[in-house]
């Protein structure tokens, strides 16, 4: 538990390719995105009549989620 394993996340903002380190992926990857949002300060739909819970953060998509400490597999939203 010394040693935090690092992720790079890529997903595309508004059309434009973008790339971040993270190094917790106990969380839901929706809240990722949240984050990411709040970074870029992009607006979060609010979609209660549909999924509730699952905010929308507009704009970001093709979101995917690889280890730096190999190629173990990805996680894809």
């Amino acid at each position: 538990m010394s040693d935090k394993e690092l992720y790079e996340i890529e997903y595309t903002l508004l059309g434009e390719h973008h790339v971040d380190v993270i190094e917790n992926l106990d969380v839901p990857i929706i809240e990722v995105v949240h984050e990411l949002a709040l970074k870029h300060h992009v607006e979060l739909d609010d979609l209660s009549a549909g999924d509730a819970g699952m905010p929308h953060a507009a704009g970001i998509t093709d979101v995917s989620i690889h280890s730096l400490e190999g190629s173990e597999g990805s996680a894809t939203a």
